[in-house]
Formats: structure tokens, sequence, C-alpha cells
């Protein structure tokens, strides 16, 4: 289960990037909760780097999640 997280809409330098740009959008989300059945490369804390169309959102006490397979993750940043 991953909390997204919100990305800059600015380059470090200041460049400012427009929505447009995102064709196939990856974010980044923290790592919230995970399975009995992950390999154990990604644990909860983790700052993780996935394609929004691969994983399903739900709601819950007003915060918005995102379920998927541990696969389906590109990238664990930390």
């Amino acid at each position: 289960m991953l909390k997204e997280k919100k990305q800059d809409d600015k380059t470090k330098t200041g460049i400012v990037i427009p929505e447009s740009a995102d064709i196939e959008p990856t974010h980044m989300g923290e790592v919230v909760g995970v399975g009995e059945a992950t390999s154990g490369k990604v644990k909860v804390g983790d700052t993780v780097i996935f394609r929004t169309h691969m994983f399903d959102e739900i709601g819950y006490n007003d915060e918005m999640y995102r379920f998927g397979k541990e696969e389906n993750i590109f990238a664990v940043i930390s």
C-alpha cells in the first residue's frame, strides 16, 4: 500500500514543468503497508517510484492510497 507524495512542478534550476509533459506519469510514494507475499525488497517507510495506472486507488479517512503488486514498482529510493 502506497501513499502518493506530491511532486514538484518545477526543477531545481527553476524550470516549470507543465502537466502536459506527463505522457506516462511516474509518481513517488511512501510505502505504508506490505502484504505477506512480498519479497522483502520493499519495506514500510521506503520511498518508491511507480506508474499510477498500474495501481488501484482507494480513499480511507480522507487520505488516498494506492494498491498494487510489488513487481510494478520501478525503483526503491530509500
